[in-house]
């Protein structure tokens, strides 16, 4: 039976991973794909799942990418109800999806995008849209691709020495790290001041929030906006031009960001911190006012990782893959029936035992026993049901090749 958030101290599910998820583009080297077993015809079981604000999408077993919502691999200003075949792509690892483009990395380390383009975000030169997925000129062999709202970010394998960074697309609060605020249409590469090295690099709305290593220590740092607190400074300083390191912080290991909050999972015990943006409750300390100092979210335990969506915080637990979030649930953003802003943590049994993603939306989706559900938002078709209405409760997504 599930126990209140302060007392989740159940037995260790044995799922035969290190970890449930991690699909928030964040959790490399954690299990990435559904690991509480496969399921669905051959072809069509899905490995991951992914979200953005208006569009959310998958890759199969057989690393085809089925995307649905906005723009989701389609003529730019549409939106499918239903998933749609992203052409031109193949052995694909992983993808990230934004406000309204999507990035992709494959087996070589190439990075491709498609969507929207107005600020650069797909990193071709251009700020024309793209229906098809484009390869990004002028990198090297990444490791991971991350994309904010209207920006993206790609950077080489943490074992690597040096790290490179990169990032492109908008730039108006200096979220790309090159100390301007001009947009990018070409990736520019960021380089970390005292001889930092990125580790993990989370783009959010306007912000880049990321995990760095110092001398071997990990730090968070953020650099780009920060009206709501989100780079952890006086909102004063309503923009950080350059990478700066977040204060009052025990030593994170991952970092999540959200559209205008921020969360983090400190090393060893795993306990989560929030930051930011809290108008709905979404920093989980019982109020509604902003907090640039990072906070302890109340009753937090030892977790396995966090979704962090526009306006909601999410998380599971390590003790007992149980699901939980507090936030905004106006539709019904925690899986459940829509209600009045939680600013407490609470039960989320639809996460439970599953592997989700819900980064910078009001939707999300998991994967439990290779079945797709979605839930929450659906304004672009993003929950894959062939509906344009909220629909609170979870729906299935059916995944036809």
């Amino acid at each position: 039976m599930r126990a209140g958030f302060g007392a989740l101290g159940l037995v260790w599910l044995a799922l035969g991973c290190n970890s449930l998820a991690g699909l928030d583009d964040l959790e490399k080297v954690d299990c990435v794909k559904d690991c509480a077993g496969a399921g669905g015809a051959a072809g069509t079981t899905p490995e991951t799942v992914w979200v953005g604000r208006k569009t959310s999408c998958t890759v199969l077993v057989d690393k085809s990418v089925w995307c649905w919502g906005a723009n989701p691999g389609v003529l730019p200003g549409t939106v499918s109800t239903k998933p749609v075949l992203v052409s031109g792509l193949s052995d694909i690892n992983s993808i990230s999806v934004g406000q309204e483009h999507a990035c992709a990395i494959d087996g070589s380390g190439t990075v491709w995008c498609w969507g929207r383009n107005d600020y650069g975000q797909l990193g071709d030169g251009s700020n024309a849209p793209s229906p098809e997925p484009k390869a990004v000129p002028g990198l090297p062999v990444l490791d991971t691709v991350v994309v904010g709202s209207t920006h993206s970010c790609a950077y080489t394998s943490p074992d690597t020495d040096p790290v490179q960074l990169f990032c492109w697309g908008q730039n108006d609060y200096g979220q790309l790290g090159d100390g301007s605020t001009n947009d990018q249409m070409n990736p520019v590469k960021v380089t970390l001041p005292g001889g930092a090295k990125a580790v993990r690099v989370g783009p959010g709305t306007g912000y880049t929030a990321a995990i760095v290593s110092v001398g071997g220590v990990l730090e968070a740092w953020c650099w780009g906006r920060n009206d709501k607190g989100q780079c952890g400074q006086p909102t004063a300083q309503g923009t950080v031009p350059f990478a700066t390191k977040i204060p009052g912080l025990p030593q994170l290991e991952r970092v999540y960001p959200g559209h205008q909050h921020v969360c983090g999972r400190t090393v060893g015990e795993k306990i989560p911190w929030c930051w930011g943006a809290n108008d709905n409750g979404q920093i989980g300390i019982n109020t509604s006012s902003a907090s640039e100092l990072p906070v302890q979210v109340l009753g937090a335990q030892t977790i396995d990782t966090m979704y962090i969506g526009a306006r909601h915080s999410c998380l599971i637990t390590q003790s007992a893959s149980e699901g939980v979030c507090w936030g905004a649930n106006d539709f019904g953003q925690f899986g459940g029936q829509p209600s009045l802003d939680q600013p407490l943590p609470g039960p989320a049994p639809i996460l439970d035992k599953a592997a989700g993603s819900m980064r910078q939306a009001e939707h999300g989706c998991r994967i439990l026993e290779g079945v797709i559900a979605c839930f929450g938002a659906n304004d672009s078709g993003q929950l894959g049901n062939g509906k344009i209405e909220p629909f609170s409760a979870p729906v299935q997504v059916d995944l036809v090749p």
